[in-house]
C-alpha cells in the first residue's frame, strides 16, 4: 500500500517543520492526515499523530425485510445478519476503540544526526526530545466526513453455526471474513482467536502491507507472481495457501518464522519496527529529513553534548 497524497501545511517558521499534513486517497486509497505536536519542556517528547476519520456504517436490514438479509463475506460466503440494538452497538464501538489503542504506546521515533531543528533550550543545556507515535481515529457520522467508511453487519450467530458447523459459541471474528470495508459483530470481541481483526484492518487503513508483503517474504513472493501471471480460470487451482495474492495466506506469514506471522499484520497482535513505517514516512514529509531510527519503548529526551 502507499501512503495518502498530502498537501503540508502549517510551516512552522521557528522549528522550520511542517506541523500539520491533509491526506487525500493516494493510488492505493489510503486516506489521513497527521500533525506534529512540539514539546514545550525539555522533560518531554515531542508527539507525532496519524488522524483517520471513520465512518463506521451501522447496517440494518431494509423496511421491507426489517429481521434479516443476507450478505456475503470477502469470501462469498453467504450470511445472515440483522438489526442493530442500542446496546449491541454501544459494545461493538467500545471493543472497536480497544483495538484501535493497540497501536499507541509502541513507536519512538529518534532524530537523525545532525538533525536539531526540534531541539529545546534548557538554561544553558540543549534537549533532544525524541518523537512518540500516536494514532488517533476519530468517528464520524457521515461518510462525507470520513477518510474511510466501514459497513458493519451484525451477524447472526446461530445461522452462521447451522450453516458452517459447530456451535454458536464457536463464531469468532474468523467466522465472517471480513475485510477494509465491512466488519461484522464478532471483530470486536475478544475471543480464541490469535489476531484482533480491527487492530489489522486499521494497519490497512494507514498504509500497512500484509507483514509478508512488507518483508518481501519469499513464499509471499511466490503467492503474487501466480496472482499476476496465472490466468483468470486457472486461479481456482493455485495451492490454497498462495490464492489471493497480497491477501494470501502466504502473505499473512503462514510459511514463515512464527515470530513474523504473529505479526499484526500478520495472524497475530504483535509489533514490531516494521509497524512504525506510516508515523517513519510522515516525520520525513513534516521535517524534510529520512533516516529516523525506531524504538519499541520510550526514549528519554537526551542532552546533546
Amino acid at each position: 500500500m502507499s501512503l495518502p497524497t498530502f498537501a503540508q501545511s502549517h510551516f512552522d517558521d521557528k522549528t522550520r517543520v511542517f506541523l500539520d499534513l491533509k491526506g487525500a486517497p493516494g493510488p492505493g486509497g489510503v486516506a489521513f492526515d497527521s500533525s506534529l505536536k512540539p514539546s514545550h519542556t525539555p522533560a518531554h517528547n515531542h508527539t507525532l499523530e496519524i488522524h483517520l476519520k471513520m465512518f463506521l456504517d451501522k447496517f440494518n436490514p431494509p423496511a421491507y425485510h426489517p429481521k434479516a438479509w443476507i450478505v456475503t463475506d470477502w469470501g462469498g460466503k453467504p450470511f445472515i445478519v440483522g438489526p442493530w440494538n442500542h446496546d449491541e452497538w454501544v459494545r461493538f464501538v467500545q471493543g472497536y476503540q480497544q483495538q484501535v489503542n493497540m497501536w499507541n504506546d509502541k513507536f519512538w521515533l529518534t532524530p537523525p544526526v545532525g538533525f536539531d531543528r526540534l531541539d529545546i533550550k534548557s538554561g544553558a543545556h540543549t534537549i533532544r526530545p525524541n518523537v512518540y507515535c500516536h494514532l488517533n481515529v476519530e468517528l464520524v457520522g457521515s461518510a462525507a466526513q470520513a477518510h474511510k467508511r466501514i459497513r458493519v453487519v451484525n451477524l447472526d450467530a446461530k445461522f452462521a453455526a447451522a450453516m458452517y458447523g459447530g456451535t454458536e459459541s464457536d463464531i469468532n471474528s474468523l467466522t465472517f471474513r471480513s475485510d477494509s470495508g465491512n466488519y461484522d459483530t464478532f471483530d470486536a470481541r475478544k475471543g480464541k482467536v490469535a489476531q484482533s481483526t480491527i487492530a489489522h484492518e486499521i494497519g490497512h487503513a494507514i498504509g500497512e502491507d500484509h507483514i509478508g508483503v512488507t518483508l518481501h517474504d519469499p513464499s509471499c513472493e511466490v503467492a503474487m507472481l501466480l496472482d499476476r501471471h496465472t490466468p483468470a480460470l486457472a486461479k481456482p487451482f493455485i495451492p490454497a495457501a498462495f490464492r489471493d495474492g497480497i491477501g494470501s495466506l502466504a502473505c499473512y506469514g503462514q510459511f514463515s518464522d512464527p515470530n513474523l506471522s504473529a505479526n499484526i499484520m500478520g495472524f497475530g497482535n504483535s509489533f514490531d519496527k516494521v509497524n512504525a513505517k506510516p508515523w517513519v514516512d510522515c516525520i520525513a514529509l513534516h521535517t524534510l529529513f529520512g533516516n529516523w531510527e525506531v524504538s519499541m519503548g520510550r526514549v528519554a529526551p537526551k542532552m546533546v553534548p
